[in-house]
C-alpha cells in the first residue's frame, strides 16, 4: 500500500557546450551518455527498493542539455522510471534548448506533457554575450514548434545580462507561445567564464538598480497579460503553475537522481556528488553514497517552511504551519509580524509578503526569524 507523495528530479549533466554564466554540474564530452543512461537506470531500482512506499507525481528532466540525448536514452529512463516506480504522474517536463528541439514530437510518447524552454534572450547580440549557442529566430522556431505539439510550454529569461536589456520585448514575442515564464536575474557565479571576463573588463552587465528596473517592468507585463506571479521568479497562467518546482517551495519530498542531483526525502537533505567518473561506478545515493546536506531538525524544518513559503505569492499557510509543526504561526511570531507589518500581509489564513517587497525578501524573511 503506497502512502507518500514524491517528485523525481533527473539530472543530464551533458551539453554541447558551457554558458559563459553556468555553474550548475555539466560536461561537453558527450562520449558517457550511454554509460550515465545505465547508472541512472541501477540508481532508480536502488531508491525504489529502498523506498518502496512512494508514488511519483510529477518528474523533472533537467540539466545540462537534456534535449541532448537520443530518443533511445530517454526511452530506456522513461521505461525504468515507470517500470520501477509507483506513478500517478500530473506533471513530467523536459528542458530543451532551442538548438536541439528536434525530438519535441516523439517525447510525448514518454508521457512528457511539459516543455520547458532555455531560451533566455530573444536578442542576438545578448545570446552571444552569454556564450548561448542558439539566436533568437532557432529560439522562436523551438517555441513555435513546442507550442503546437503541447498545451504546457515555459520558457526561461535571464535579466541584467546588460543595461539596455528589452525584457518587455523578449517577453511579447514568447508570450503567443507559452503558459508559462522563468524570469531568472543573473548571477555572476565564481569560477564561470562569465566572472572572468568581468575581471579582465572584457564586458559588463546590468547594475543593480538595473536589475530592479527589468523586474519590476516584466512584472508589470505579465499582470496585465494574464500571466500571473505565483514564486519570486515564476509566472504562469492559471493553472499551468509548475507542480514540480512548486513542491520544492511547499516542502513536498522529491528523489534527485543522476551526478550532482538534490533530495530532500523526510526533511532530509541530502545530495549525489557533483562528479561524473565517481556516479558511473556507482556512488550515488542509489547505494548510499550520497552527501548530507542536513539531517532531518525540527528548528531548521521550520525556518526553510517560513523561507520557502514566502518565496510564494501566496504566503505560508497557517493551517499547513500547525499541522506541520503544532505551532499557531500568529502566537508564534505576532510580535515580529507587527515590526514588519510594512511589508507583510496577513489575512484568509495565509501570511505574505506585500507584491512591491517581494524583491528584499531576503531582509524580511530574516527580520521574521
Amino acid at each position: 500500500m503506497t502512502t507518500k507523495k514524491a517528485g523525481l528530479y533527473i539530472h543530464i549533466p551533458f551539453c554541447e557546450k558551457r554558458c559563459f554564466y553556468c555553474d550548475f554540474f555539466s560536461t561537453t564530452d558527450k562520449n558517457f551518455i550511454d554509460n550515465y543512461v545505465r547508472e541512472l537506470v541501477n540508481e532508480i531500482k536502488s531508491i525504489v527498493n529502498k523506498n518502496p512506499d512512494y508514488t511519483l507525481t510529477t518528474i523533472y528532466i533537467g540539466g545540462g542539455t537534456p534535449s541532448l540525448l537520443s530518443v533511445k536514452s530517454l526511452g530506456e529512463i522513461a521505461e525504468s522510471v515507470y517500470g520501477d516506480f509507483h506513478c500517478e504522474i500530473k506533471e513530467f517536463t523536459i528542458e530543451v534548448n532551442p538548438n536541439s528541439a528536434q525530438n519535441l514530437r516523439f517525447y510525448k510518447d514518454f508521457g512528457i506533457n511539459r516543455i520547458s524552454l532555455g531560451v533566455q534572450s530573444l536578442n542576438d547580440d545578448i545570446l552571444k554575450k552569454i556564450g548561448r549557442l542558439h539566436d533568437a529566430k532557432t529560439a522562436i522556431n523551438a517555441l513555435d514548434a513546442a507550442a503546437n505539439l503541447y498545451e504546457n510550454v515555459s520558457a526561461d529569461i535571464i535579466l541584467g545580462i546588460d543595461e539596455n536589456q528589452d525584457v518587455i520585448s523578449d517577453a511579447k514575442k514568447m508570450l503567443p507561445y507559452v503558459k508559462h515564464l522563468s524570469a531568472y536575474m543573473l548571477k555572476v557565479e565564481d569560477g564561470t567564464p562569465l566572472q572572468k571576463r568581468l575581471q579582465q573588463r572584457l564586458t559588463s552587465v546590468a547594475t543593480e538598480d538595473a536589475v530592479v528596473n527589468q523586474y519590476e517592468k516584466f512584472y508589470k507585463f505579465c499582470m496585465e497579460y494574464g500571466i500571473y506571479r505565483y514564486e519570486t521568479s515564476n509566472f504562469a497562467r492559471p493553472g499551468f503553475e509548475g507542480k514540480h518546482n512548486s513542491s520544492y517551495w511547499d516542502m513536498s519530498d522529491y528523489f534527485g537522481i543522476g551526478a550532482g542531483a538534490h533530495s530532500f526525502v523526510n526533511g532530509r537533505r541530502y545530495y549525489n556528488k557533483p562528479d561524473l567518473k565517481s556516479y558511473l561506478e556507482g556512488a550515488h545515493s542509489g547505494n548510499g553514497e550520497e552527501i548530507t546536506e542536513r539531517e532531518y531538525s525540527f528548528s531548521d524544518t521550520i525556518e526553510e517552511f517560513i523561507m520557502l513559503s514566502l518565496r510564494t505569492e501566496k504566503g505560508i499557510n497557517i493551517s499547513e504551519f500547525y499541522k506541520r509543526f503544532n505551532k499557531d504561526f500568529v502566537a508564534e511570531y505576532g510580535e515580529k509580524l507587527k515590526k514588519t507589518a510594512r511589508y507583510v500581509i496577513s489575512e484568509n489564513g495565509f501570511v505574505r509578503i506585500r507584491p512591491e517587497f517581494m524583491l528584499v525578501q531576503n531582509g524580511i524573511i530574516s527580520e521574521l526569524l
